[in-house]
């Protein structure tokens, strides 16, 4: 009975879908995929705070309605005032070209590699994906139900990653702001200062074990990229609550040294024009079309995104870096690549496209569950079978391409 459980549990790999049958609902599903995530990843990129998390604190259209008044005001002082037809127009149209493109990379697969999408690795990716959804969900109802039984509330513990989030802000209100400049030079300050947080939050994702295992591998898995095979960057049940304190409060407190005020509303501006680009980051098929399009290469340059990034999630042992460290190529922060240029490692645009997935390409278990959690597996095999409090020490802090005497990689098949 044990050995049944486990191995539909862990063992059992995704059966090879029947095309005929299969791909019509893969079909229905990306388009699904692609029309509500573009379109809540869109909404609530304040509430997400992508490219400066904890500088959104309204997650109402009250933030909407905030931003078109800083943009006329900024029109105004310039003598001439953003109409809000502008606005709307790259809102809705960045909905509508997102939405677009994370079609166009399924669609246009076939056209462009020889044979459609792979459907078993977009099931695979995609029960992955469903997984982590869910895990968050079941972590916040049991930290619930402890709060229930011991406070006899359960919104605590369900509440946790806002509180969590809440405590960040409270923090940050007591950063002094150290100078104030120039509006526009305050934000190209800031941008700066936290693509440059960014860059080695991003860093250690790679280079030691835990960050790479527990927080950061499962998003460079997929052989093959489009979005709905894009996991996301960081998650580790349940250590991905301990990752909302620091993760708000460095981002935000970096604003506050040099703005007495949320500069929210400035960075949902910058997100909607880094957006235009960055959907081709994750996207095999449309790697060359992002090299050749004028507007694409050069914003994917201004923000080392689009088809650079896509070099990011190259398995080319060249592209490891200095140590074994993996997926070491463009890591992104701030404007034109600069802390990649000063740091490394930054690659331009190639004109071969190279593979993509873990260094080596190596052949990985069609197993949800298993890709879901196979990092924290092995960190846990690992601390158990190793003795030696030294190798445990290194199995956490060690660089991410050191195993211990005894290890095992759940995640990949044929190990030597």
């Amino acid at each position: 009975m044990l050995q049944t459980l486990k191995h539909w549990l862990w063992d059992a790999e995704l059966f090879e879908p029947n095309e005929k049958f299969w791909r019509p609902l893969a079909n229905a599903y990306v388009v699904l995929f692609a029309i509500v995530f573009t379109s809540t990843f869109w909404l609530f990129m304040n509430h997400a705070g992508r490219l400066g998390p904890g500088l959104g604190e309204d997650d109402s259209i009250g933030a909407w309605q905030d931003l078109i008044e800083r943009l006329n005001g900024y029109g105004e002082a310039m003598g001439s005032p953003i109409p809000l037809i502008a606005v709307a127009a790259l809102f809705f149209g960045g909905i509508i070209w997102r939405a677009y493109i994370v079609m166009r990379g399924y669609f246009k697969f076939k056209a462009h590699e020889g044979e459609a999408f792979p459907l078993r690795l977009l099931g695979t990716i995609g029960l992955v994906n469903l997984f982590n959804i869910v895990a968050i969900q079941i972590v916040l109802v049991t930290l619930g139900v402890i709060s229930y039984f011991l406070f006899e509330d359960f919104s605590i513990g369900w509440t946790t990653i806002e509180q969590l989030a809440a405590v960040a802000h409270s923090w940050v209100s007591k950063v002094p702001t150290i100078i104030e400049l120039h509006p526009i030079l305050t934000i190209f300050v800031v941008y700066m200062l936290q693509g440059f947080l960014h860059y080695w939050l991003h860093r250690v994702g790679h280079t030691f074990r835990a960050g790479w295992l527990l927080f950061h591998r499962q998003h460079h898995l997929s052989p093959q990229l489009i979005y709905p095979t894009t996991s996301e960057v960081f998650y580790a049940i349940p250590l991905f609550l301990f990752a909302v304190i620091p993760y708000n409060l460095i981002f935000a407190a970096a604003s506050k040294l040099f703005s007495p005020d949320p500069l929210y509303v400035e960075f949902i501006l910058i997100n909607m024009v880094f957006l235009i680009s960055e959907i081709y980051g994750h996207n095999t098929a449309l790697y060359h079309e992002g090299r050749k399009n004028p507007i694409i290469k050069a914003l994917g340059w201004l923000f080392l995104n689009g088809p650079y990034h896509y070099l990011h999630h190259s398995a080319e042992e060249a592209d490891a870096g200095k140590n074994g460290a993996v997926n070491m190529t463009n890591i992104g922060g701030g404007l034109f690549g600069l802390w990649d240029r000063m740091f490394g490692p930054y690659s331009g645009l190639r004109e071969e496209r190279p593979p993509v997935g873990l260094t080596g390409n190596p052949e990985l278990y069609m197993h949800p569950l298993r890709l879901a959690c196979g990092g924290m597996a092995q960190i846990g095999y690992e601390l158990w079978k190793n003795k030696s409090w030294k190798d445990r020490f290194w199995i956490l802090f060690g660089n991410s391409n050191w195993n211990p005497p005894v290890t095992h990689d759940f995640a990949v098949k044929h190990q030597a």
